[in-house]
């Protein structure tokens, strides 16, 4: 069986013209949260760690701010802390991609990297910019700061100062580096490696192409799933996993499948996602 998760009610501040994406967790736009900061893993890591599974929205800022929990200097420091660890990942239990991703992390602490990730590509546009550059380059080779840059400005003509260009894909790079996609810190060229993915990453993976309104085989070929350096017949097999450990559900005859994820969605998201 799945298991249960703490599934919040409906936000009342929330408002009807609000788009579904949105409401989901996914940020789209031409803001990114790597202008001035990389996914910030290990105080995700630290924060996510030492509070309960089920808190609430307030309990992350009050971590942060209040009990300094990440040991930031000063209270400006730990407001903006908060701020862009809120646009990076959310930190409300009321948005979908957030609680699924909560839900994974406490799966496996191996996987915890990969899960961020995600997450951060899901919600931040400008590390999106980087996602063809860094899968298409071969595990082994380099990859210069350079075709980072370029992979921006291609996707942003005109937008960023040839400064501000470095800064991002500085940040962009040491974001893929904590996910483990490349190696080599404070080096001109990163060389890529090829991660080795999980079932709770898989099927964190899995959620997401889900709640873009996937279904099926689409499920094991969307571009999480090619985040995680898997293929369709692998990531199947790390899908059929995470379904024997009941993280989610898979049912397969022949070339049909369907792959579900029980009791982790209120009614209203359902609708969403229909």
């Amino acid at each position: 069986m799945v298991s249960l998760v703490t599934v919040p009610q409906k936000d009342a501040s929330s408002t009807k013209s609000e788009e579904p994406r949105d409401r989901i967790g996914f940020r789209d736009g031409f803001r990114g949260t790597h202008s001035s900061r990389t996914m910030m893993f290990a105080e995700l890591q630290a924060l996510l760690n030492s509070t309960p599974a089920d808190a609430a929205k307030q309990a992350y800022q009050d971590a942060i701010i209040e009990d300094n929990l990440l040991g930031k200097p000063t209270l400006s420091s730990r407001k903006l802390t908060a701020q862009k660890l809120t646009e990076l990942y959310g930190l409300e239990p009321k948005i979908p991609l957030f609680r699924l991703m909560r839900h994974y992390w406490a799966l496996a602490d191996q996987a915890q990297p990969q899960i961020a990730l995600l997450a951060a590509l899901a919600r931040d546009p400008l590390l999106r910019t980087s996602m063809d550059v860094v899968l298409e380059t071969v595990p082994g080779e380099a990859l210069s700061a350079q075709a980072v840059e370029q992979a921006i400005a291609d996707q942003n003509p005109h937008r960023f100062s040839e400064k501000t260009l470095s800064s991002i894909a500085r940040n962009i790079r040491s974001t893929w580096t904590q996910s483990g996609h490349l190696s080599g810190y404070r080096q001109p060229q990163k060389i890529r490696t090829a991660i080795q993915a999980t079932p709770a990453s898989v099927a964190y993976a899995v959620a997401i192409g889900y709640l873009e309104g996937h279904r099926g085989q689409l499920l094991l070929e969307t571009k999480w799933i090619k985040v995680l350096d898997l293929n369709p017949s692998v990531a199947k097999q790390l899908v059929q996993e995470a379904s024997r450990r009941g993280w989610l559900v898979y049912r397969g005859i022949g070339d049909m499948i369907d792959i579900s994820l029980p009791n982790l969605f209120t009614v209203e998201e359902e609708k969403w996602l229909q």
